[in-house]
Formats: structure tokens, sequence, C-alpha cells
């Protein structure tokens, strides 16, 4: 046990919009047996923070059981209970007492009690776990200044992917479907009245209104990140990632204090498949489509590398 260390110091969280890599790189970085993050207990069962305490059992030098996202193979019987990380939104909508996961909070801070909700059920987390360092992963907005409202002290990777692929992905995952993002913005209080109209005179077109949203996480994430100094913020191009994941995930380490070298990770063995990804939005959008996804992202995607 560490009584007199200070769990919460320096806390990591990795942020970008979804099917932009973030999971794959997070849950490589997190190998490293001095973090500790809010596993999928704190999904299924927010209020119980005693829970963390089978990924104490269940995941240390030991006995190494963690459960597995169905994307990278066959999972084990009882897989959904083995411990993993997650983006436990659950958890943060309780304890922040709002609707954190689907507002874009710009311009807002947590009040002195959500404040100290979230930070003693996450040292209480840790504690239970037996680590020193907390990181996480949340997709969608940044929500930098809410989170540095809590976490003073915060470090932020923010992950970037070529948007036209992220939009491909985004629009075959059930989840995107069955929660409304193909009819209506999936975040509240982000997108700005000539975005809503652009899509409205697509005829609603899917496609537009993720372009729109992948535009503008981008840039408010960019707009709250210039208050951070480099030891705060960085980017991570999910692209890179796949070129070289040890590479990135060692930088990564190494920009977080963190002692230690990267391991394996899955992308090594895919990573020809996962570049290959990167273009299939050629394959499946029309014409039309992709010139919608040029125009509203195109300013963004070439400051970031990418060519149109």
């Amino acid at each position: 046990n560490h009584p007199m260390v200070d769990r919460l110091k320096d806390p990591i969280f990795f942020i970008g919009f979804p099917r932009s890599g973030t999971t794959i790189i997070f849950e490589t970085f997190v190998q490293n047996p001095e973090l500790g993050w809010l596993a999928n207990y704190a999904e299924m069962w927010p209020r119980a923070i005693s829970a963390n305490i089978l990924c104490r059992l269940l995941d240390n030098r030991f006995i190494r059981l963690r459960g597995q996202k169905k994307q990278y193979g066959i999972v084990r019987f009882g897989n959904r209970y083995l411990p993993q990380p997650v983006e436990a939104y659950a958890f943060w909508d309780y304890f922040t007492g709002i609707d954190f996961s689907h507002d874009y909070l710009i311009g807002q801070k947590a009040d002195k009690a959500a404040c100290h909700r979230v930070r003693d059920a996450l040292k209480k987390a840790m504690s239970y776990q037996g680590k020193t360092r907390f990181t996480t992963k949340l997709t969608g907005p940044g929500r930098i200044g809410y989170l540095r409202s809590i976490f003073p002290d915060a470090r932020f990777v923010h992950v970037i992917r070529d948007g036209r692929a992220v939009v491909e992905s985004l629009l075959r995952m059930e989840f995107w479907d069955s929660k409304g993002g193909m009819d209506a913005p999936f975040w509240n209080n982000g997108l700005e009245a000539d975005s809503i109209a652009d899509w409205l005179q697509s005829d609603r077109d899917p496609v537009v209104l993720a372009a729109h949203q992948w535009n503008r996480i981008i840039e408010t994430t960019l707009d709250e990140s210039r208050a951070l100094t480099g030891e705060q913020y960085v980017e991570v191009i999910y692209e890179d990632f796949v070129r070289s994941s040890r590479t990135v995930t060692n930088e990564l380490l190494l920009w977080a204090g963190i002692n230690g070298n990267a391991m394996e990770s899955k992308v090594e063995k895919r990573g020809a498949r996962l570049d290959d990804m990167n273009r299939k939005y050629l394959e499946v959008f029309t014409d039309k489509q992709i010139a919608s996804m040029n125009r509203i992202m195109g300013p963004m995607l070439v400051q970031h590398g990418y060519a149109l």
C-alpha cells in the first residue's frame, strides 16, 4: 500500500473523437503496472467503489486476468466481469452530478461538491487497486476546462486520426445508430447553427453530420488546449502509432514521467490492415459525400498533415 502517495497527482486523460484509435493507444499505454484506471465495474456499479479490489486480485504480478474487447478476437467465458479499462460514463455522470456523457461542457467548471465527490471516489478506487497514478480515456468532446477544474495538474493526450476514416468507421458502429447518432447531434451544446443548417440542407446525411461533429470536437479541444503547456498536453497521430506503436508509446511514457518501456501491442500484428482501413471511405462513400467531408474538415485535415 502507499498511504502517503497522492494517487491523483498528474492524472493522465486520453481524449479524442470516437473511432480515432483512442482505445488501442490507451490500452497499450496502461499495460504499465504503475497505472490505475476506471474499470468496467465503475460502469456497471458506479457507486460500488470497493469493487475495484477485483482489479487488484485478478490483475497483478502473479495473476494476469484482464478482460478483452471483442474486436481483438475471441473472449474468454465471464469476460465482462474481468477487469478492463473503460470510459465509465456512468461513473462520471453520477459523481459529477451533471450530464457529463452528452455535453461539450464548454466554459463549464465543476462546483466544489462535485470536485470532492469525484476526487474522493477516484482516490478510493486507486487505493483498492493498489495503484499510484490515475489515467483514463474519454472520447467525444475534450472537456479539458471542466476536467482541469477538478484536476488542475491533469495531463491530456489528444489522439487524432484522419476524420474521413473516422466517419466511415463510426457509421458502421451499432452504438452510433442505436443511440441516435445517425439522426441528431450526439453531444449537446457544441455544434454551431451554420453546421446544423448545412447538415439539414444535405437532407440530413449522416456523413455530413458526423463530419461536422469531428471538425467541431477537434476545434473546441484545440481551443481548450491553448491554456496548457507542453507538459500538460500532447497530440498523438493515430497513423504514427500504427507505423510504430512502441516508439509512440515510449515517447508518451517519457512525456508522462513514467518508468518502463512499452509492451507489445495488438496493433503491431495488424498494422498493415489498419493502414488500409484508413482509405476505406473511398470505396464506401459517394463522390458527393467525400466532397462534403473534404469541404467541412479540409482545413483541420491539412493542419494535421492529411492530404485532400
